[in-house]
């Protein structure tokens, strides 16, 4: 299996409990805190693959102060019903096994895409070095490619930039 070649981490909410019990009583959040609240509403729950168990020791750890990534296997992965088109690219396009995890992930993420569009027309979502991708394509239209960080850091503006240029071009070979 495809996934026996990866090493896996996940994203979890830091404290979630005692923020979420401060917001529901009506007491004044942090800045942390707030963002902590506002990623609750909406966080993603997804594996992350990487190539090494180094590169993903790299990447283990609190992020931006509200999300820690945990290690977690390709069994975990499986039995939570994580297709391949589901797993975010944990290495940005920089860095070491990124064109090995993105050729397998990429190819699967438009695939099922046309599966619930067509050929013509479809859109997709996809995570690369924890930036939020959406993908929209239109024969008539064109290519449309748009992304944010999910968890900020300070490099947050050049990641976004350097995916973009990526996944525009790895899609517009793939079309």
């Amino acid at each position: 299996m495809v996934l026996n070649n990866f090493f896996f981490s996940r994203p979890v909410a830091i404290d979630a409990g005692s923020v979420l019990s401060k917001a529901h009583e009506g007491r004044q959040l942090s800045d942390g805190e707030d963002a902590l609240l506002d990623l609750l509403a909406g966080l993603p729950t997804y594996p992350e693959a990487h190539a090494s168990e180094h590169a993903r020791e790299m990447k283990l750890g609190i992020d931006n102060g509200v999300v820690d990534f945990l290690a977690t296997t390709a069994n975990e992965v499986e039995a939570a019903g994580f297709e391949l088109s589901l797993i975010a690219i944990g290495p940005a396009p920089d860095e070491q096994g990124f064109n090995l995890i993105a050729s397998l992930i990429l190819p699967e993420v438009i695939q099922k895409a046309k599966s619930r569009g067509s050929e013509n027309q479809w859109n997709a979502q996809i995570i690369i070095a924890r930036i939020q991708c959406s993908i929209d394509y239109d024969s008539g239209g064109g290519l449309s490619v748009e992304g944010y960080p999910l968890y900020g850091g300070f490099d947050a503006h050049a990641r976004v930039e350097m995916v973009l240029r990526w996944l525009t071009a790895a899609v517009k070979t793939r079309l």
